[in-house]
């Protein structure tokens, strides 16, 4: 456990500096022990996805999860229709979304902590 919190520690620290790369950093941060502070809910990206949002941003999640097989060039063929990009919520994240939606899911990685139930947060 102790090795998980401190590699949490890093990727926070480097994440407040801007030294990571836009994107899903999420992943680093799947821990089922922080349960989210009041009012937030885990958006279940997918079974594993554990980033604390609205519960709103979790309903238009599932719903993302819904048509973003309707955005893809096939039912066989993971790439996006012209328009569309992976949302990347967590690395290997195939969802075909607009690029506005890639970039809200891309904040709440980025923002991830700030919506943690305090006890969690402070461990």
């Amino acid at each position: 456990m102790s090795t998980l919190r401190s590699s949490i520690a890093l990727v926070v620290f480097l994440l407040s500096f801007g030294l990571l790369p836009e994107g899903a950093q999420a992943i680093e941060e799947r821990v089922t022990a922080c349960k989210c502070a009041a009012g937030f809910v885990w958006r279940e990206a997918d079974a594993q996805d554990f980033v604390c949002v609205t519960p709103d941003m979790r309903a238009l999640v599932g719903s993302e999860n819904v048509d973003g097989t309707i955005n893809r060039v096939s039912s066989t063929d993971n790439t996006c229709k012209s328009g569309f990009v992976w949302r990347d919520a967590f690395d290997g994240d195939g969802v075909c979304v607009s690029p506005a939606a890639r970039d809200r899911v891309h904040q709440e990685n980025r923002e991830h902590t700030a919506h943690l139930d305090p006890a969690c947060a402070s461990q």
